[in-house]
C-alpha cells in the first residue's frame, strides 16, 4: 500500500494505479470576478476568475482531472440578475448566460443543482 504522503514513481511497481484529481466548487453565487458589486469594492478573496489559473495548473499537474460544481452557481450578484432580466429582443431561452459561459470556458465536467438555480424559474 502506498502512504498518502508518498510520491508515485515507476520504481514503486504501481503500474496498475492511476492518479486522479477531483476539483469542486460550491456556492459561487455568480461571483465571476473578485468584485463586490454591493459595496463597489474590488480585489475580493473570491470569484471564479481567481480560480482559473489554479484550475489550469492543477490540470497540467495531473492529466486525470474532473471539475464539478456542487450547486448555487447561477444567482447572487447583479450580473446574474441582469443576465436573466427581460429583454424585448431575446427570449430567456435563447440568451447566453455569462455564468454558463464561464463554466464552459473553465471546462466543467458536471454540475449539481442547488436551490438558487431555480430562483429565476425552471
Amino acid at each position: 500500500m502506498i502512504a498518502p504522503s508518498e510520491t508515485l514513481t515507476p520504481d514503486k511497481e504501481v503500474q496498475d494505479c492511476a492518479l486522479f484529481r477531483l476539483m469542486a466548487t460550491s456556492d459561487v453565487h455568480a461571483n465571476l470576478l473578485p468584485y463586490d458589486y454591493f459595496t463597489d469594492q474590488g480585489d475580493q478573496p473570491y470569484g471564479l476568475s481567481r480560480l482559473a489559473t489554479l484550475i489550469r495548473e492543477l490540470r497540467i499537474d495531473c492529466a486525470n482531472t474532473l471539475l464539478v460544481d456542487n450547486g448555487d452557481m447561477m444567482q447572487g450578484t447583479p450580473l446574474s440578475d441582469f443576465a436573466r432580466a427581460p429583454s424585448p429582443d431575446i427570449s430567456p431561452e435563447d440568451r447566453l448566460n455569462p455564468i454558463i459561459d464561464a463554466m464552459n470556458a473553465l471546462g466543467y465536467d458536471a454540475a449539481g443543482l442547488g436551490n438558487h438555480e431555480f430562483n429565476f424559474g425552471l
